[in-house]
C-alpha cells in the first residue's frame, strides 16, 4: 500500500493498455474502486484474470467502450454508476500513435488518431460532466504528451494535432468547469518504453530520447504517480495545468531524498513540502499521514535530520493560516525552521502577512526564515534586515544563498552588522562573476546551473567568516546538465566533496 487518497473514491480509466493498466493499479493500491475499460475484448479479459489474480476483482469493473462513439461513453457512464453509485475521477488514458510525414500520411491515418485521441477525450469528459455537476464534485485527468504538444521529431502531425488540442481543451475547461468544483488537468509523459514508443523506427526513438535529463525511457508507473495526484484531492486547487512528466520534473519524495542523502554523507536535508504553485509542481505533503510516518522512519534510520522545510511563500493575495496544516506536520517531525521568500513589492502587506507567519510558526515553536531572491519581491539582504526590524518579533531570521547573495551584490558590511541570532542556517553554491542583467538567465542559472564551491568566484569563506560558526551549511546546486550525466546521488555526493575540500 503507498498512499490510501482513493479510498472513498471511484475512477474511470479509458484505454486499458500499459498507461491505463498501471494508472489502475495505483489507484487500486490506494484502495480505490475503478472502472477500465477498453475497445479490446481480448485485452479486458487479459485484464481481468491479471486483477483477479491479484485479489482485486471486487473493486474494478471492466467494460467493452470504444470512445470514438459517444453513445458508448455514456454508457460506461451509467454502468459505472449503477455499480459503484458515483464516478468521482475520470482519467483518460486511450489513444494511438501513427507515425508517417505529412506527405505520406493516409486521411484514415488522421482521422484514426484524431478521433481516438482528440474526439474519444471530448467524448470521455462530455459524458461525465452532468454527473459531475449535478455532485458539484469532479476531478478529471487528460493525457497529452511532450513530444506531441511541442512538435519534438519523433511523432506524426497527427499526434501532435491531438494531443496540442487536448492541452487547449484541459485550459479552457479548467476555467469552465472550476464553479462546480471539477478540476481539469493534464498529463503530458515524456518517451514511455510502452508500444507506442517501441512501435517508432529507432531513428525517431532515438530522436526522442535526446534532452531525458534521468537517461532513461520512463515507466508507465512513473507517469501513474502524475495521474495519481492530480487525480487525488492534493491537487484540489490546481486545475487547467499541464503537468509535464519526463522523470526530472517530480521531486524525490522526502523518504528516498533522506536516503540518498544519507548514502553521499550529508548530515541535514532540507524538504521541499508546502506548495508554490508551480505548474510543473508535485508537491510531497507530510500532511499524508503515511507519508509523514515514511519520512519520519527514514530520518530515523539513517540518522540524517531534517533541518528546515520549504516553501511558505509570500505573494499577492495569500491567506497564511493555510499554512497551518503543513507547519503543524513539519513539527511532529521536529522540524523547527520554516524558509520564506516575499514574491510581492507591496510592502506594507508582505510587513503584514510576514508577521502573522511568524505569529503562526510560534504555536509550533517553529522560526520564519526569509531568504531574499534575486527575482522575488524581496530580493537583497537590505530589504530582509529591514522587514526583521519592522515586525520585531522573536522568531525571524534570514537565509544567506551565496548566489543571491553574490547577485544582490550585498557588501559584507552589512552582514557583519546584523544580529548573529537572525543566521540559523544558509546555503552553499558558486557562480561565475559576471552577474546576468537578463531576468530569464538570472532565473535559469539559480534553478539549473549553479557551480560546486570553488568553481566559480563567489568568496564564500568571507562570507562564512561574517556568519555564526555554528551555522547549518546547506548546499543548494541545482544543475540539469550533471545530474542528467551522473545521476542525483552523485551529484549531490561531489557537491559535499567540493565544498568539503573548499572549506578546509
Amino acid at each position: 500500500m503507498i498512499h490510501s487518497r482513493y479510498s472513498d473514491k471511484v475512477v474511470l480509466i479509458t484505454g486499458g493498455g500499459g498507461m491505463g493498466r498501471a494508472a489502475a493499479l495505483r489507484i487500486l493500491d490506494e484502495s480505490g474502486k475503478v472502472v477500465l475499460t477498453d475497445c479490446s475484448p481480448t485485452v479486458l479479459k487479459n485484464l481481468e484474470q491479471e486483477f483477479d489474480a491479484m485479489g482485486y476483482s471486487d473493486r474494478i469493473l471492466f467494460l467493452q467502450s470504444d470512445v470514438r462513439q459517444y453513445t458508448d461513453c455514456c454508457a460506461v457512464v451509467r454502468h459505472g454508476i449503477e455499480v459503484f453509485k458515483k464516478i468521482d475521477v475520470l482519467v483518460t488514458t486511450a489513444g494511438i500513435l501513427r507515425h508517417h510525414p505529412i506527405d505520406e500520411l493516409t486521411e484514415d491515418d488522421w482521422k484514426d488518431v484524431i478521433d481516438i485521441n482528440l474526439t474519444g477525450t471530448y467524448h470521455s469528459v462530455k459524458s461525465l460532466i452532468g454527473h459531475m455537476k449535478e455532485r458539484r464534485y469532479g476531478r478529471i485527468v487528460l493525457i497529452s504528451s511532450i513530444g506531441g504538444r511541442t512538435g519534438r521529431p519523433g511523432v506524426g502531425v497527427n499526434y501532435a494535432a491531438a494531443k496540442g488540442g487536448i492541452v487547449g481543451m484541459t485550459q479552457l475547461l479548467g476555467f469552465e468547469l472550476g464553479p462546480w468544483n471539477i478540476t481539469v488537468n493534464c498529463v503530458a509523459p515524456g518517451p514511455i518504453g510502452g508500444g507506442m514508443f517501441a512501435s517508432l523506427p529507432a531513428e525517431n526513438r532515438e530522436k526522442l530520447l535526446q534532452g531525458i535529463r534521468l537517461g532513461r525511457i520512463g515507466t508507465f508507473e512513473d507517469v501513474a504517480s502524475a495521474i495519481a495526484y492530480l487525480g487525488s484531492d492534493d491537487a484540489s486547487w490546481t486545475t487547467g495545468e499541464v503537468l509535464d512528466v519526463h522523470l526530472t520534473c517530480i521531486s524525490c519524495p522526502p523518504p528516498e531524498f533522506i536516503r540518498t542523502a544519507a548514502a553521499a554523507g550529508y548530515d541535514y536535508v532540507s524538504l521541499r513540502t508546502i506548495p508554490m504553485g508551480l505548474p510543473n509542481e508535485v508537491p510531497h505533503l507530510l500532511t499524508d499521514r503515511v507519508l509523514l510516518k515514511e519520512t519520519r522512519a527514514a530520518s530515523l534510520e539513517t540518522g540524517v535530520k531534517i533541518n528546515d522545510t520549504e516553501n511558505a511563500r509570500i505573494f499577492d493575495g495569500v491567506n497564511v493560516q493555510e499554512y497551518a496544516p503543513h507547519l503543524a506536520a513539519a513539527a511532529e517531525l521536529g522540524i523547527k525552521h520554516i524558509l520564506c521568500n516575499v514574491w510581492t513589492a507591496n510592502r506594507s502587506f508582505y510587513t503584514k502577512k510576514f508577521a502573522e507567519l511568524c505569529q503562526l510558526a510560534a504555536q509550533f515553536d517553529q522560526d520564519i526564515n526569509l531568504e531574499f531572491v534575486t527575482w522575488a519581491g524581496i530580493t537583497n539582504l537590505e530589504q530582509a534586515a529591514q522587514l526583521l526590524r519592522d515586525v520585531d518579533l522573536p522568531n525571524v531570521g534570514i537565509v544567506v544563498d551565496a548566489l543571491h547573495f553574490h547577485r544582490s551584490r550585498v557588501k559584507l558590511e552589512e552582514l557583519e552588522s546584523l544580529p548573529k541570532e537572525w543566521f540559523r542556517f544558509m546555503h552553499l553554491c558558486d557562480a561565475v562573476q559576471e552577474i546576468p542583467t537578463d531576468l530569464d538567465v538570472l532565473v535559469h542559472d539559480g534553478r539549473e546551473e549553479r557551480l560546486y564551491p570553488g568553481e566559480g568566484a563567489i568568496d564564500l569563506k568571507r562570507i562564512l567568516s561574517k556568519l555564526p560558526e555554528n551555522i547549518v551549511r546547506g548546499i543548494e546546486i541545482p544543475h540539469s546538465v550533471r545530474t542528467a550525466e551522473i545521476g542525483f546521488e552523485a551529484h549531490a555526493r561531489r557537491a559535499l566533496e567540493y565544498a568539503k575540500k573548499y572549506l578546509e
